[in-house]
């Protein structure tokens, strides 16, 4: 192994460990698996804030940071037709089909691979382009998807209703100010904001490895539904990134972000219209324990992923997903 890998696997592996640590901590009785709620709001509601406020105030601006939005949203708009197309071919059972609409399009950006970035890369550098890329999906989730949820179930709502969704999502908000505050030239409290966001990395593996339960019954009907995600977000992800030129660490977080799971934001969508909470919960207990694998894998071997050979990966995968999804008639 060169030294440019074992650089990254260093830095990976602490972080990595410390979902072990989370469930360590809940077999012994020290920490109760409901903390995982409390370590979760405090990560998306104060940490994770104050690391995108940080990050956004500091990153220089360009033509290709301001299409980043657009590139990450682009992703989600593909997969969801990409999904639409999948279900019709497969004829799906209609609670699988309802779930695997409702969770192909979405990324779980700041569960999986924003502590990864961090870790690696800092707070600044590590989110000066998946953050932007994060924004495309906080707008697909927070207005097509749930939107899709809705259709899904004939439940009738109001436009207005997932326009509040986005409104009082923080993360928008920190990433809003932070560019208010980068080009009105604020001065900002720097030293306040790293102290808040080095707590980030901590507080959502740790509840990761609280909340991690896997459902081993589940596999045969999850695991075909993460293999098809994980590899056609991948490929798609490469072709956004060459349709919209992005430069070197842009493109390499945009195909990370085609590789994340599902947000568990999709769960609550699931149990709001009443289309398959349950299967959903099953798809997302093994999907983000896979996806905390699968993302720092994919970072230590970043010169593979950002070229074509990643499709000698992608398409046997696809395919395998593929056939398991067959069988499953």
């Amino acid at each position: 192994m060169t030294a440019d890998l074992i650089t990254p696997l260093l830095k990976i592996l602490p972080v990595f460990l410390l979902i072990p640590l989370g469930y360590l901590l809940k077999k012994i009785k020290l920490i109760k698996k409901t903390t995982s709620k409390d370590l979760t709001k405090l990560f998306i509601n104060v940490s994770l804030p104050a690391a995108l406020l940080l990050a956004f105030s500091s990153v220089q601006f360009s033509k290709e940071i301001a299409l980043l939005p657009l590139a990450g949203f682009s992703v989600n708009i593909g997969l969801m037709f990409l999904g639409f197309i999948i279900v019709r071919i497969f004829k799906l059972h209609k609670t699988i089909k309802n779930i695997f609409i409702l969770t192909l399009p979405v990324f779980g950006t700041a569960t999986i691979a924003f502590p990864f970035f961090i870790a690696i890369f800092g707070p600044i550098e590590g989110l000066k382009a998946i953050a932007f890329i994060e924004i495309g999906n906080i707008v697909f989730w927070s207005t097509f998807d749930h939107y899709l949820a809705y259709k899904l179930s004939s439940k009738s709502v109001h436009p207005l209703q997932f326009l509040k969704k986005m409104v009082k999502n923080p993360l928008l908000w920190a990433m809003v100010v932070g560019l208010l505050i980068n080009l009105s030239n604020t001065p900002v409290v720097t030293d306040f904001l790293k102290i808040l966001s080095s707590a980030t990395v901590f507080l959502i593996m740790v509840a990761l490895g609280l909340a991690f339960q896997p459902k081993l019954k589940a596999i045969e009907k999850t695991i075909p539904i993460i293999l098809v995600k994980t590899s056609l977000g991948i490929m798609l992800a490469y072709a956004v990134g060459l349709v919209f030129q992005l430069t070197d660490f842009q493109f390499f977080s945009i195909i990370i972000y085609g590789a994340i799971p599902a947000s568990a934001v999709t769960f609550a969508f699931a149990a709001e219209t009443h289309i398959g909470k349950y299967f959903d919960a099953e798809l997302l207990s093994i999907a983000l324990p896979v996806g905390a694998v699968v993302i720092p894998v994919m970072m230590i071997f970043s010169e593979f992923i950002t070229s074509a050979y990643v499709f000698l990966i992608t398409l046997p995968v696809l395919f395998l997903g593929f056939f398991l999804m067959k069988r499953w008639d």
